[in-house]
């Protein structure tokens, strides 16, 4: 019988308002030989209260649950011909959080991030963290996920406009170019970001116009084939979620 493998990502808390704060779990299903597991049963557990999130993993083997309550939870998946893996609780913790998903962090990048008094952040700093260097600068990220910063992931996403990887206090480190900076990040209109192994390639515009979308991607270096049809593929993914169908992917 095959191994289920999962790789989880704990998303920082979103303020939906001053009194209700939820966060996200998601993740990616691979089997043994790291091939991406489609059709899995995804149950996400919160261990103190009981409640459960049922989710199916997608064509590439992704799976979130949104506007989850803090707490602890589990992540349990299935599939018939494979070991059923379960994944440890985890506590929303938003310093944790950040690092995990904006990591490598500095406590003052954190504090600022939250408004919160940099004291208050330094004293709830997490023990398992590891040291890196960005720039000249020390930072720290989770020891658990030292691996996944120095992975090679081909990854390519479309994020929108207010994706919380967008929302980052050292906008200078993802994104360099200050003209590039510029674009990304106008006073009025913001465009999405392409995403792609971690890096930001480039920006991107819905163009809808009827029952027809088109996606329009402004490249800030040549793309390959293979990040072309990532795009291509997350915008087919943007179209079904709006009920359209997609009209093309336009390269400036």
């Amino acid at each position: 019988m095959r191994t289920i493998g999962v790789l989880l990502c704990l998303f920082v808390p979103l303020v939906v308002s001053a009194q209700d704060t939820r966060g996200s779990i998601s993740g990616t299903v691979t089997d043994s030989q790291a091939a991406l597991v489609t059709g899995a049963s995804v149950v996400v557990a919160n261990t103190d209260t009981g409640t459960t999130t049922r989710l199916t993993t997608n064509g590439s083997g992704y799976y979130e649950a949104l506007l989850l309550l803090p707490g602890s939870y589990s992540v349990t998946i299935e599939l018939a011909g494979f070991k059923k893996a379960v994944r440890p609780s985890e506590k929303f913790d938003v310093v944790r959080g950040y690092l995990r998903l904006l990591g490598p962090a500095t406590p003052r990048h954190v504090a600022e991030f939250l408004d919160a008094p940099l004291k208050d952040v330094q004293a709830r700093w997490p023990e398992d963290v590891v040291e890196v260097t960005v720039g000249r600068e020390k930072r720290s990220i989770l020891a658990a996920d030292e691996a996944a910063l120095e992975a090679d992931s081909p990854v390519t996403r479309l994020l929108g406009p207010y994706d919380l990887f967008l929302q980052a206090r050292d906008r200078s480190t993802i994104v360099p170019d200050a003209a590039h900076a510029k674009e990304l990040w106008p006073v009025l209109g913001r465009p999405g970001a392409v995403l792609v192994g971690g890096e930001l390639v480039g920006s991107w515009r819905p163009r809808q116009s009827g029952k027809s979308l088109r996606v329009a991607v402004r490249p800030w270096r040549k793309l390959s084939a293979a990040v072309h049809k990532g795009v291509t593929e997350q915008a087919e993914r943007l179209a079904a979620y709006r009920g359209v169908s997609l009209g093309g992917v336009d390269l400036a």
